[in-house]
């Protein structure tokens, strides 16, 4: 696919859901993050094999007035799954801790139990992947996760993993980790990434940038909008048929000329009359334009329109900015085009693997006689009839 895609031309970027989930697996496979996992997953299989740990879970939640949860367990692909049973384990630890205490579950304490040393470093590693979390969270939104994320992202997510003094050895490697993985990655589509910014009305002011860099960013706009623009403009001339055939005039009748033999009338001496204004001339007489401006080009126009677009202030976070440029394109007859154009991109392929899903889950074996066309329109009535 990516080959397809240099082939023809195009830019490809990648979904940056499984850019976070590939930098948070690499913090997760550090040894002591993988040994505190271990232990955690130890525990939630016993409570989940053992109806009498269980059921005395549900009494110590009671009892200690907890949340009735289920301890979770993990899944090896997905990492936020491995994130879930920290953060649930964490919650629910009084009331576990109590139930490996007691006499009636049979257990090997070895196994089970947690040191104050496996706790402490639960509770960091849920602090520092929290961020990771929230991100992944914003992407698998199916109405907004606009390419335009991806830069404004990356860049929050390399401000958060920062060392910084205080931080234990075990979040040290945990940060270091992400950050080695997250560099690495839109190193080639940077320029294109900021340009997507650059156009969403939410990230306009592009703060994680310089002024050098920001002019940059926004003559690039301009270009990319002009190049849009022209492409757009079709040209049409009308040309009349030439058959080699002059439209002859009419000829105009001729004039009486003067008589000859008559005398020689006395020279009159002309008398000046003064003209009276026409109706039209007392109208428009004051506002008649006789020079007329020459229209601004194509580059001119979109310099203006950009001008104006970066003293806008930027929009709440929650609003959709493809419902702006639709509101402000009578503002900016111009931008939209290019607006429309990328910020259409999904920056994940979250929604689109959810349709894939979908699509598994009415295709039954009941259902294996359904027309194309019917399972079209029963997947399109899933994705949009509104609850």
């Amino acid at each position: 696919m990516i080959v397809a895609v240099r082939e023809a031309g195009l830019t490809h970027v990648k979904c940056f859901a499984h850019t976070v989930n590939l930098a948070s697996q690499r913090a997760l496979k550090i040894d002591r993050v993988n040994r505190l996992l271990k232990k955690l997953r130890t525990i939630v299989v016993f409570f989940h094999r053992s109806t009498v740990a269980n059921a005395l879970l549900k009494q110590k939640q009671g009892m200690l007035q907890l949340p009735d949860h289920k301890l979770i367990q993990d899944v090896s692909t997905r990492w936020n799954s491995s994130f879930e049973m920290v953060e649930r384990y964490l919650e629910q630890q009084p009331a576990v801790l109590s139930v490996l205490m007691s006499k009636d579950v049979r257990k090997t304490e070895k196994d089970v139990v947690l040191y104050e040393t496996d706790l402490s470093n639960a509770e960091d590693l849920v602090v520092v992947l929290k961020p990771m979390k929230t991100i992944t969270t914003i992407l698998c939104d199916e109405k907004q996760p606009t390419i335009s994320l991806i830069f404004p992202l990356k860049h929050q997510i390399l401000q958060l993993m920062q060392v910084i003094e205080g931080d234990t050895a075990f979040v040290r490697d945990i940060k270091e980790a992400i950050i080695q993985d997250i560099n690495k990655r839109y190193i080639d589509e940077e320029d294109y990434l900021l340009l997507t910014s650059a156009v969403d009305p939410r990230f306009l002011s592009l703060p994680q940038l310089d002024d050098e860099r920001k002019l940059a960013v926004f003559s690039s706009l301009i270009t990319k909008a002009a190049t849009l623009v022209n492409s757009d403009k079709i040209m049409k001339v009308k040309q009349e048929p030439d058959d080699g055939v002059a439209t002859r005039k009419p000829e105009l009748p001729e004039l009486p000329g003067p008589d000859l033999n008559q005398d020689k009338a006395p020279a009159v001496t002309p008398v000046t009359v003064k003209q009276e204004s026409s109706a039209m001339e007392e109208l428009f007489g004051d506002v008649f334009v006789t020079h007329v401006q020459p229209a601004k080009s194509t580059l001119q126009l979109l310099e203006e329109e950009v001008s104006v677009y970066k003293g806008e202030e930027c929009i709440p976070l929650l609003c959709d900015p493809l419902e702006w440029w639709c509101e402000n394109q009578y503002r900016f007859p111009l931008l939209p085009r290019l607006a429309k154009s990328l910020l259409c991109i999904p920056g994940t392929s979250v929604p689109s693997e959810r349709i894939f899903s979908t699509a598994g889950d009415i295709v039954t074996a009941q259902r294996a006689t359904s027309s194309c066309d019917h399972v079209n329109m029963l997947i399109f009535l899933k994705k949009n009839l509104k609850q």
